[in-house]
């Protein structure tokens, strides 16, 4: 792949909710393109030493979020990579900046009924529990639809500033990586 412009490096962010397919989706595509893949997630467990539901629950989501920034400063250094980013990392108006400023984000839409599905029996699912609520809760699926509904409404507009968004809705993984590169081609001759 060709540099898009000449201040943006061959780095593609994969975003959207927790369970859209993003590790997945970003991993089959590091490997079709002989990238490097980097889930920010993990990075910040591996640079913290401490499993991510830990970090939010012990120090708080404004000190995650400080780690998170911290994090992709460095990242967007690199070249020749695939980064899957947390669910949240939009929030910040200023890593939307630089990603943008840095390569292509695309952004995984999917439906709150199948994101609960894809989590529901996972660890993953805790993290739809509220701060005082205990970790042992089960949710049923109403109750989880609404709050993935809830957490999608509030991250949407950073996730649709995507230079490119594809809805996930029936598509394996292997199909939802031909749409990247199709759309990131027609992306690159549009520049």
């Amino acid at each position: 792949m060709k540099h898009t412009q000449n201040n943006r490096k061959n780095l593609i962010f994969i975003t959207g909710l927790i369970g859209s397919g993003k590790s997945t989706a970003g991993s089959l595509l590091a490997d079709k393109l002989n990238y490097k893949y980097i889930d920010l997630d993990k990075v910040i467990e591996e640079r913290t030493k401490i499993p991510l539901l830990e970090i939010f629950l012990k120090y708080g989501e404004n000190y995650f979020r400080s780690i998170e920034k911290e994090v992709i400063q460095e990242i967007v250094n690199l070249d020749n990579a695939v980064i899957s980013t947390g669910a949240g990392t939009l929030l910040d108006p200023e890593n939307i900046h630089l990603i943008k400023r840095s390569g292509i984000l695309i952004y995984l839409r999917c439906e709150p009924s199948e994101i609960w599905k894809r989590i529901k029996e996972t660890p993953k699912a805790v993290l739809l529990h509220y701060p005082d609520e205990p970790e042992d809760l089960e949710l049923n699926d109403e109750d989880a639809y609404l709050r993935i509904e809830s957490i999608l409404k509030i991250r949407e507009t950073g996730y649709l500033m995507a230079d490119i968004v594809i809805d996930t809705k029936n598509r394996n993984p292997a199909l939802i990586v031909e749409q990247i590169l199709w759309n990131i081609e027609k992306l690159i001759i549009k520049i």
